[in-house]
């Protein structure tokens, strides 16, 4: 619950600025792993999920806030699925209806 708790905390301490939380299949730094974020152990994803968080959330956020170019139009919560493998992006609303249930899956 570390993630979620601090995620919160910085959105009500901080209003108006950008807080987004992003999880995915692997443990920390794994997305840079060897085998591209496909699989944890004997748990095989099904894709290179390195890839997607790679090339669609961490460069478009590097490119915003680092270089100064372009919108990276993230949402407020992506997070990797696991059963369905599938990514989920919640935006705001979605996001505060999370924390009113206190589950976001």
């Amino acid at each position: 619950m570390g993630p979620y708790r601090v995620f919160r905390a910085v959105g009500e301490a901080n209003p108006g600025y950008t807080n987004v939380l992003v999880e995915g299949p692997w443990f920390h730094g794994g997305w840079a792993a060897p085998g591209g974020g496909d699989h944890l152990g004997p748990v095989n994803f099904a894709a290179k999920n390195s890839d997607y968080f790679n090339e669609g959330v961490l460069l478009p956020f590097f490119r915003e806030y680092l270089k100064d170019s372009g919108d990276a139009k993230l949402s407020k919560i992506t997070i990797f699925e696991t059963g369905t493998n599938v990514w989920r992006a919640l935006r705001f609303v979605a996001a505060e209806k999370c924390w009113k249930r206190r589950s976001c899956i």
